[in-house]
């Protein structure tokens, strides 16, 4: 689809944000859900998209290598850091809340302590009810959907 004739659905404000759906439980999901239906459509061309989330309780739990050409397309480059070979499992590390940023925003850095950038692409996952230890086969059942 052409970005020219892509939507998307504005919720009230009554509704709240992403984080407050998410952390008011059922109700809240099902406030999002009704509002939904009835959600005023814009063009993505007139929206600013922002971070997902603002409002963390904890870091973020992220994974790495956690597919063989992310592994690959590095190797050689990790100046020093190269591992003796390819890892069993995926890698994890944590962000602190703060370094959320919607796709639009300004990177900020010092040049003095940054001197060489790297790009990735982020994807993030919330999950809208407590769990630990989720089998994969049930995984998608955790997670808040807005539409019925």
């Amino acid at each position: 689809m052409d970005e020219t004739e892509q939507t998307l659905g504005l919720l009230p404000k009554r509704v709240g944000a992403v984080d407050d759906i998410v952390r008011g439980g059922p109700a809240a999901l099902d406030a999002a859900r009704a509002a939904v239906r009835g959600a005023s459509v814009l063009p993505l061309s007139e929206v600013r998209l922002e971070a997902p989330l603002h409002r963390f309780n904890r870091d973020i739990l992220c994974t790495g290598w956690n597919y063989w050409d992310h592994f690959e397309e590095s190797k050689g480059k990790r100046e020093g850091q190269e591992p003796a070979s390819r890892p069993e499992h995926p890698t994890f590390f944590t962000k602190g809340p703060d370094t959320v940023m919607g796709p639009f925003d300004a990177l900020a850095h010092d040049e003095r302590l940054s001197a060489k950038w790297d790009y990735e692409a982020e994807i993030a996952l919330v999950i809208g009810r407590t769990g630990r230890s989720i089998p994969e086969e049930k995984a998608l059942a955790s997670c808040i959907r807005l539409r019925p």
